[in-house]
């Protein structure tokens, strides 16, 4: 699949998971993420939403797909 956002060639497929608050969370307080994107071939769990951050996001209405755009690096 083809980025929607960036064009970028290939997206990772997987899957989002919805997990219950985490106390071992190496983060500060309150930072814990609950949706989470992991790999069909299991090489990398990231977050995708943490608790204190409201990323931008995107929804077509057609077929219903989300984008959620991650923190962008200057």
């Amino acid at each position: 699949m083809k980025c929607p956002h960036c064009g970028y060639d290939t997206m990772q497929p997987g899957r989002a998971e919805n997990r219950r608050f985490n106390w071992h969370w190496p983060m500060p307080v309150q930072v814990n993420p609950q949706c989470w994107f992991v790999a069909d071939d299991g090489s990398i769990d990231a977050a995708v939403v943490l608790r204190s951050t409201n990323p931008q996001a995107f929804r077509c209405p057609k077929c219903r797909t989300i984008v959620v755009i991650g923190e962008q690096t200057p």
